[in-house]
């Protein structure tokens, strides 16, 4: 892994590159939002409905370094399902680092579904070691929210779709301000249109992958474009490791 800027270095640890003091501002990690997303060269965010053929070993390893660092990972119901979402396992070493830091052991996924419609019998919710939460709208049934509040928590954030300022709001408040959001481009496009993304951590994979129905931000409508700070560009294997900043990162 070398990196390209600031300085060009020939080999890098990547963590060094993503890890963000907790006392750091003004952005402090108590409030940052930061996305971890992979585009193929011609914008394609999955390949087949999967990102699995846009990603290699090096891009699994940032999704879970990132995951290590953060309070609380976020996901679209459609990407949970997409993905086969297993819960967060972290080595004995990051949970370590993770105490000392004042964190949990393991950080909770929380998914954002406006109905409730998850498979509650699936190794996300089963096999959790940090209980999942579920962040909804009062458009799911009672019945549904009974049913999901056995496996996960419930946070109803919306009345017919949820609102990530609420969603967020909620998150904090449990003491989980450091949120990784993995996706999709549905729930990218909803912080960024929301005002609310700090840090867009984004893979480019060398590959061409067609016409395809996910397109990183193909729904984005913002009347003019936000602007972000280069921080960090890694290269390995003609892969583009981009870390993006709304504050200048020193």
């Amino acid at each position: 892994m070398r990196r390209l800027f600031p300085e060009p270095v020939k080999e890098v640890d990547l963590r060094s590159c993503y890890v963000v003091p907790r006392e750091q501002g003004p952005v402090v990690p108590a409030n940052l939002v930061r996305a971890n997303m992979v585009t193929s060269l011609d914008g394609a965010a999955a390949v087949g409905g999967r990102v699995g053929p846009l990603s290699n070993p090096v891009d699994l390893g940032l999704l879970h370094l990132l995951r290590s660092l953060a309070d609380v990972v976020l996901a679209g119901a459609e990407t949970v399902r997409a993905e086969h979402y297993r819960p967060v396992r972290l080595s004995d070493a990051e949970r370590r680092e993770r105490r000392v830091a004042g964190q949990a052991e393991v950080p909770p996924i929380a998914v954002i579904t406006r109905t409730g419609t998850l498979d509650l019998q699936s190794p996300f919710f089963s096999q959790a070691e940090a209980r999942p939460i579920v962040l909804t709208t009062h458009a799911m049934s009672l019945e549904r929210r009974r049913a999901v509040e056995t496996v996960a928590e419930v946070v109803v954030a919306g009345a017919d779709s949820v609102d990530l300022s609420v969603a967020l709001g909620a998150l904090r408040a449990r003491g989980l301000g450091h949120v990784l959001c993995e996706g999709g481009p549905r729930v990218l496009t909803q912080l960024v249109e929301a005002d609310l993304l700090d840090e867009l951590c984004l893979t480019v994979s060398p590959r061409l992958a067609g016409r395809q129905p996910v397109h990183l931000g193909a729904r984005a409508t913002l009347e003019a474009p936000k602007q972000l700070n280069l921080v960090s560009v890694l290269e390995d294997q003609g892969f583009l490791y981009l870390r993006y900043a709304r504050q200048p990162v020193p």
